[in-house]
């Protein structure tokens, strides 16, 4: 089974939140973990913000990113490229999305074009699971998303 996760899925593993539990689930389920390699600097950037803002103490923040670099090992990674691009330019003439979920969707779908095992797309913004689902992907959850993902 594979499993595209964006970032802010990806970002729930580090982070007790409202979906958690089931990101862990399917990191632990899914056979292959797949992302962009745009999520890497949107996971770091999130944990280092709430380093910043108080939230993480310096200690906490290196066990996360010491357990994030570790993780992303496992990751499937997908690079952003002249290949992707005419995925992207499709996924953005027909859904109204951010330039990194207009990347998020176009990668997932491009795996799904690769795997061997249909791929569930998992991430923290209903408008992106929405486009998601129109495009025909699987996705996970349908119900953990309370509002969409600020600066996503």
């Amino acid at each position: 089974m594979t499993a595209y996760l964006d970032a802010s899925a990806l970002a729930k593993r580090y982070f007790e939140e409202v979906g958690s539990e089931e990101v862990g689930e399917i990191w632990r389920s899914h056979t292959v973990v797949v992302a962009s390699a745009i999520a890497y600097a949107e996971v770091l950037c999130a944990m280092t913000r709430k380093h910043r803002e108080g939230g993480l103490s310096a200690v906490d923040l290196q066990t996360l990113l010491q357990r994030f670099a570790s993780d992303w090992r496992r990751v499937q990674v997908l690079d952003v490229s002249d290949d992707l691009n005419e995925t992207i330019e499709g996924v953005v003439a027909r859904h109204a999305l951010r330039g990194l979920d207009a990347i998020h969707l176009a990668s997932a779908l491009y795996a799904s074009g690769e795997s061997p095992t249909p791929v569930t797309f998992v991430c923290g913004d209903r408008r992106l699971l929405a486009a998601a689902r129109a495009e025909g992907l699987a996705i996970c959850p349908e119900h953990w998303p309370s509002q969409e993902q600020p600066g996503s």
